[in-house]
């Protein structure tokens, strides 16, 4: 029995931080890392130069750097909402995903609205409905700062998943 990698969210575009960008090969003789050049691979070590280099290994540093910088672009975000929290989750497998948490006022009681937000409950369900497009549209511009969007294709009985790149 097998699961999805990610949780499955309604209403949230799935955006994730992918480590297969952060594999890179080692150089053979001094064994730094390689970057690559227009078609080929170099080592800024021992100038190097290879067309198919061999044993891709994930750069840790780079990839925990990205999910540092990721995670302190949500908590300067967080500050501006009320309703939602988004925090990155791992994959079960492989990857991180961002996560939205909302306490949606539309299944409180006015008593209960008012006790947590100081607001009447459409007054509570208006601004969540509007903080929840903000969450959205700011999910779509982390496109533009290296994550990448997956949308959930299909779901098999047997728990596996079908991702597709958006």
């Amino acid at each position: 029995m097998s699961t999805p990698n990610f949780e499955t969210q309604y209403g949230h575009p799935l955006m994730i931080v992918d480590d297969t960008d952060y594999y890179f090969p080692r150089c053979p003789k001094c064994g730094s890392w390689m970057e690559k050049v227009g078609d080929e691979w170099d080592c800024c070590e021992c100038e190097y130069h290879t067309d198919e280099p061999e044993g891709f290994e994930l750069d840790d540093f780079s990839y925990e750097f990205e999910i540092e910088r990721v995670q302190d672009e949500l908590e300067d975000f967080n500050d501006t909402l009320m309703f939602h929290k988004l925090t990155l989750k791992s994959g079960y497998y492989r990857g991180v995903q961002t996560y939205v948490e909302s306490n949606d006022p539309h299944y409180m009681e006015n008593y209960e609205t008012r006790y947590e937000w100081d607001l009447y409950r459409s007054q509570a369900i208006r601004k969540y409905d509007s903080e929840e497009r903000k969450v959205n549209k700011y999910l779509h511009k982390l496109k533009d700062q290296g994550l990448k969007e997956l949308e959930l294709r299909c779901i098999f009985s047997n728990g596996e998943a079908i991702y597709d790149y958006v």
